[in-house]
């Protein structure tokens, strides 16, 4: 689910609840280090508004066969 791994031991065995919510911790199983929350894990993968709009732009313009590189 989340590609991270723990800064102290380096094990990619992580624990996360179930049913997490943006407060809810994200922890190593193997040493029990604290690596983020939960929300700060999700707001760090998803896209910024900007950066998304950006690509649809570019997706579009290519399916239409425009070139923005002029």
């Amino acid at each position: 689910m989340l590609d991270m791994t723990c800064h102290r031991c380096g094990s990619n065995s992580l624990h996360v609840a179930e049913d997490a919510v943006e407060w809810d911790e994200v922890i190593c199983r193997e040493c029990g280090e604290f690596l983020a929350t939960y929300g700060a894990v999700m707001a760090a993968i998803r896209p910024t508004p900007l950066a998304d709009a950006c690509l649809k732009t570019q997706w579009l313009a290519r399916g239409m066969g425009i070139s923005l590189a002029d």
